[in-house]
């Protein structure tokens, strides 16, 4: 009974191993446009074959032979092909003999490339014809900037402008209306009074400065810079320490007189009103 029973199983086993080897390959003969599909264990007579070549941007469909194996006298093959159009294709005809072996006539291997698309010409949808915008966002952020930069370098330039007029003006004030000898003469005299304040020596040097500025040209330069180059001057640099001496030397008899002191600049008004007057 025993022996029965394991004899029973032994051919089982066997019968599941030949169904088992006997299980169909591949054999995919229908596809869509663009899939790939397979046949395998394809058994074609004749000489060993290859694959033709073909345009791939042309062909409707490509061949591929993935493995080749002897079988008796033919060769079985494993094909992978995909199309690229649909329709019907014989593989056979995109296989020649290898090494110019002479063809033999084979079996056609037919296959359909089907498509997802509805039969007909499937045209595209006609683009909206819209009107662009005349300016793109950084092409107007650049015009915006552009325009910005301008208007504060307009602002800056008029800014200077302004300034140096009104520096010039402040010069031309000093020295026109009552001359600078006039304004300077009631300081003087305060001064040698001792009832000088504070802001009318101020105002003294200021008058002194600004009239030496533009007899010499400084107007385009600070005070602390106009007042170095005053001191290093022949002409001005003597008058100036000249005034400060008289200024801070105790009122005598050594004093020099307010007219003395001033003569000076009444010489230098009088040769510029000439010269003015020569010119015109």
């Amino acid at each position: 009974m025993g022996n029965r029973q394991g004899s029973s199983q032994w051919i089982a086993i066997a019968i599941g191993g030949m169904f088992a080897i006997q299980l169909p390959a591949a054999d995919q003969r229908r596809t869509t446009v663009g899939v790939p599909a397979r046949i395998e264990r394809l058994v074609l007579p004749g000489p060993r074959l290859e694959v033709r070549r073909v345009n791939r941007h042309e062909t409707a469909i490509v061949v591929r032979i993935v493995q080749d194996y002897r079988h008796g006298t033919d060769w079985r093959y494993d094909l992978e092909y995909f199309g690229q159009q649909p329709g019907t294709f014989d593989l056979v005809s995109y296989l020649q003999p290898r090494d110019g072996a002479t063809p033999v006539l084979l079996p056609a291997v037919e296959v359909i490339v089907g498509t997802v698309l509805p039969p007909g010409q499937i045209e595209p949808n006609a683009l909206e014809s819209r009107r662009m915008s005349q300016l793109g966002g950084y092409r107007r952020l650049l015009v915006f900037g552009g325009i910005g930069w301008s208007v504060g370098l307009l602002v800056i330039v008029g800014w200077l402008v302004s300034h140096r007029l009104a520096s010039r003006r402040e010069a031309e004030a000093v020295v026109t209306g009552p001359s600078v000898v006039d304004r300077l003469r009631p300081l003087l005299e305060r001064a040698r009074d001792g009832g000088l304040s504070n802001r009318q020596q101020a105002d003294l040097e200021r008058l002194i400065v600004g009239f030496w500025r533009q007899r010499l040209d400084l107007d385009g330069v600070s005070a602390a810079e106009a007042i170095v180059a005053l001191r290093s001057h022949e002409e001005a640099g003597q008058l100036l320490i000249k005034l400060e001496l008289w200024l801070h030397r105790p009122a005598t008899g050594e004093r020099e007189s307010i007219d003395s002191l001033l003569k000076p600049y009444e010489e230098l008004l009088s040769r510029s009103e000439q010269s003015v007057g020569g010119d015109s």
